[in-house]
């Protein structure tokens, strides 16, 4: 079989279930990674002042994170808007490749910077005088999101042969459908048995997404616990840190609700529907379930937003402000060029 070039477009095919998703879920993930890069933005400008604390320096690279995410999204769903609605349309292979593994990194790099937040706020509230090692913490939150990086860029670079050796794979869906969490294009480059690849493939999840939710659900647990027992000691005391500490446990719960699905998501696929006889209805509810997984990202990024909105009044004057110079635009552009046409 002779190579394919992956500088040729890849072709538009699409089943019923694809159209669903594409045409109504497209828009809404759109609107949601808007409001993201716009909120996301907000949030890391009024953290920026705060960023020598850990817990501030954390919630940016949350919102960076998402950010990422969003944008990712932006490009997939603008993709799907413009090319499913001509079917002759065809769509560049690289970049989409690029933007999906871009997109898997920045998830996988938000439930990482979640997972240190939630055990770190835990520490705090258990042992109130232990000194933690910021610099070492801040070490790793730079070297193993770099190391993630640099699997998702081998993980390109294996998709790329992968993807250059096999026709049936050229169509959109099949990168969404395929392309899912940090190392997989490795994986699938290395192990050449389906039933390996399975199993590699659910190590894999369970290391990027299972273990840091449950991580996270036992830090909740500590949390609530020394909360209440502060709260019972002091009752009068709720003062500000008690109210950050309220606010990191919603943003852990968030990402505990929206983290966990992720790979019942893909437990549910593996599972269930090898039970399914009828191939077109297995193919769309496939396909629903896999448009439910490239959302809960954004899910979750605007849940965390949603958090930090109603718990930071800062943030609420900040939008207020941005909100105020925006409507007040016209009117100083209207009046500068007045001022110019009169002299």
């Amino acid at each position: 079989n002779t190579p394919l070039d992956m500088s040729t477009p890849l072709e538009w095919t699409a089943g019923p279930g694809i159209q669903f998703v594409f045409d109504s879920m497209a828009p809404v993930n759109l609107c949601l990674a808007a409001i993201i890069l716009t909120q996301n933005a907000v949030i890391i400008w009024d953290y920026y002042a705060d960023r020598r604390r850990l817990s501030a320096l954390l919630f940016i690279l949350i919102a960076a994170a998402d950010m990422v995410s969003a944008a990712t999204e932006v490009a997939r769903g603008t993709v799907a808007l413009v090319c499913r609605r001509d079917p002759h349309s065809n769509i560049p292979g690289i970049p989409v490749i690029v933007f999906l593994c871009l997109g898997v990194f920045s998830y996988t790099a938000s439930v990482f910077f979640n997972l240190v937040l939630a055990v770190v706020k835990a520490v705090h509230l258990s042992q109130p005088f232990y000194q933690l090692n910021t610099t070492l913490i801040k070490t790793s939150l730079i070297l193993l999101p770099l190391i993630s990086l640099a699997t998702s860029a081998t993980d390109v670079v294996c998709w790329y042969h992968t993807f250059y050796h096999h026709r049936h794979c050229f169509s959109f869906f099949e990168y969404v459908e395929a392309i899912s969490y940090v190392g997989e294009g490795v994986m699938v480059t290395l192990i050449q048995q389906w039933e390996k690849q399975n199993i590699a493939g659910g190590f894999l999840i369970l290391s990027q997404f299972l273990v840091p939710c449950i991580v996270v659900i036992v830090c909740m647990c500590v949390q609530v616990h020394f909360i209440r027992k502060m709260n019972a000691a002091a009752p009068q005391n709720l003062n500000s840190g008690n109210r950050a500490n309220f606010t990191t446990l919603l943003v852990s719960l968030s990402f505990f609700v929206c983290t966990s699905a992720y790979p019942v998501i893909f437990s549910v696929e593996y599972t269930c529907f090898d039970n399914l006889n009828n191939r077109h209805n297995f193919q769309l509810y496939k396909d629903l379930l896999m448009a439910f997984k490239c959302s809960l990202p954004l899910i979750n990024a605007i849940l965390f937003l949603l958090v930090l909105l109603a718990r930071r009044e800062t943030i609420r004057r900040k939008n207020v402000l941005i909100i105020q110079k925006i409507l007040r635009f016209p009117a100083m552009m209207f009046r500068t060029l007045k001022q110019s046409f009169s002299l």
